[in-house]
Formats: structure tokens, C-alpha cells, sequence
């Protein structure tokens, strides 16, 4: 594309027109697609600075475009510029406004589902500790917590190997926010922990799984609280597969105890029990632990 007429779209993309400036971005979205549509240095500064200015447009139908042109910009762009997106989109998605979170976390979740794996090192190193601070950070809202540990959770999934050096600190984050009291963070907590699990050391897993038992000795703790943590174990054992054998000894128990100790207005609880990883159960079963007397045939 002529810089003449890629200058003009630019112009269009920053016009009062919301009409102009819809086309505008749907034009760039065209070329950006294309094989043959090349970028220079200074092309790569200047598009991703409009598109990163487009996402906070007022006219929710720009922004939605803007989003969707970052998925072929971040295979155009070089490493230098991914980072420098990706932090931008991290100081709107912790401080920017509230109207613009929603937005900032969805560009996020773009570029770390579109970046090469060769430069996903890159920009977690950039990634990995803002979102941290987001879930853990004192002052933040449920909702930026909840942003936070979606993006983490596609990051783990994706690059949980390449991260190990943050494993542990992530982990810790993550299981203080087991006892948040609400009810999304946990949910979302629980999904990112599972994702987590199946790349940690079996020493962080370990640490993983005796930390939710220690709650779920916790007699004091609410019921939704108890809940939750016994989602987790089944969360965690489904992810790990085999690798939760050395757990079951401490963990089955427990959940066994809460199906027979649950009072009469507590089927829930009791339900939650026994619902958790029917597969980890029946490994346990299967190789006869001491927690059952009887013999069993073989």
C-alpha cells in the first residue's frame, strides 16, 4: 500500500467523523490482513499508536475493530513494539479508566494468543508481573482481579513451561485469593490454578495441594469458602492426572469427612464432595490406601 494512501486512513482513523473513522479502521483491518502489506519502523510506531488510541474510541463499534486489527499487527510488528503495546495495555487495564478495562483486557488476551512463540519470552517477562500485581494488588477492584487471572489463565496455558521462574510467586498470589470473598475472583482462581498446575514442579504442586487441605481444615472457614476449596482439589487432581497419586492419601479423607460430617442443611457441601474428581477417587480406590480395612478383589 502507498504510504500516501495509508497516510489518509491514518487522518481518517483520528477524524471527528465516527463514521470516517469506522471506515477508516476497517480499511487498515483489510490491509493489515493481507500477505503483502509490509511495515517499516516507522510504520509499526505509528500504527500501533493509533490502534493502541482507537481502543478507548467513544464509538464502541471503532474500538471493537481496533481490537480485531492487533491480531495481524502483532505478526507484522517486531519484539520492541509487541513489548511496548503490551505494557501500554497493562497501565489501561490496572489504572485507565473503568469503561476502558473491558477493552484493554481483551487486547491483552489478542496479543497473547497472536504473538510468536519465539517472542512470548519477551513480553511476559513485561506481562507476568503487572498481572500479578493486579490480582494481588491491595485497592484493586474484583473486576480488574477477575481481568487479570483470565489473562493469566491463556497465558498459562499457553506458555505455563516458559514461565517456570515465576511459578512459584504466581502460585502463591493465586492461593491467597481462595479466601476472597467474592465469588467470581474464586471461580476464576480455581480455572487458573488448573491451568497452572499441569506445568509446576511436583514440589510447587505438592505445595499446592497441602495449602488447600490446610484450608479445608480450616472448621471456622464459611461454607462458600470450604466450597470452593473443594473444587479446587477436583480442579487440580483432573489437571495433573497421575501426578495427584501421591496426594490422595491427604486429600481423599478429608473429602470423605466433609460427605459424612456435613450437617442436614449442608447438601450442597456434601454434594460438592462427592462430585470432586470421581477419577482421582477411583485411583485412590484402586490402590487399596489404609483408608479402607476391607479387602478388595482384585
Amino acid at each position: 500500500m502507498a504510504n500516501l494512501q495509508l497516510s489518509g486512513i491514518i487522518e481518517k482513523m483520528t477524524g471527528k467523523d465516527k463514521d470516517y473513522r469506522y471506515m477508516a479502521t476497517s480499511d487498515l483491518l483489510n490491509e493489515l490482513n493481507k500477505d503483502s502489506f509490509k511495515l517499516d519502523s516507522d510504520l509499526e510506531m505509528r500504527l500501533s499508536t493509533i490502534i493502541l488510541q482507537q481502543l478507548d474510541d467513544v464509538a464502541g463499534d471503532v474500538s471493537g475493530l481496533a481490537v480485531k486489527c492487533l491480531a495481524p499487527l502483532v505478526k507484522k510488528v517486531g519484539k520492541e513494539r509487541i513489548v511496548e503495546m503490551t505494557n501500554k495495555l497493562c497501565d489501561k487495564l490496572l489504572h485507565g479508566k473503568d469503561q476502558h478495562r473491558d477493552t484493554a483486557s481483551i487486547a491483552l488476551r489478542t496479543v497473547v494468543a497472536q504473538v510468536a512463540p519465539s517472542l512470548a519470552p519477551s513480553i511476559l517477562v513485561t506481562l507476568t508481573p503487572q498481572m500479578i500485581g493486579g490480582i494481588s494488588g491491595q485497592g484493586m477492584s474484583p473486576g480488574i482481579k477477575c481481568e487479570c487471572l483470565e489473562i493469566m489463565c491463556d497465558v498459562v496455558q499457553k506458555y505455563g513451561s516458559l514461565m517456570a521462574d515465576d511459578h512459584e510467586k504466581l502460585l502463591n498470589t493465586l492461593l491467597l485469593q481462595l479466601d476472597c470473598n467474592q465469588a467470581t475472583v474464586r471461580k476464576k482462581t480455581v480455572t487458573c490454578i488448573a491451568s497452572l498446575a499441569s506445568s509446576l514442579s511436583d514440589d510447587l504442586l505438592a505445595k499446592a495441594t497441602v495449602q488447600v487441605v490446610k484450608n479445608l481444615s480450616n472448621k471456622n472457614a464459611k461454607s462458600e469458602i470450604t466450597r470452593t476449596n473443594i473444587q479446587m482439589i477436583g480442579a487440580i487432581s483432573r489437571a495433573v492426572g497421575y501426578r495427584f497419586g501421591t496426594h490422595l492419601g491427604n486429600t481423599v479423607p478429608v473429602l470423605i469427612n466433609y460427605c459424612t460430617s456435613a450437617s442436614e442443611n449442608d447438601e450442597e457441601l456434601r454434594e460438592y464432595s462427592l462430585q470432586v474428581s470421581p477419577d482421582s477417587l477411583f485411583y485412590f480406590v484402586t490402590r487399596r490406601t489404609s483408608l479402607f480395612s476391607y479387602p478388595m478383589d482384585t
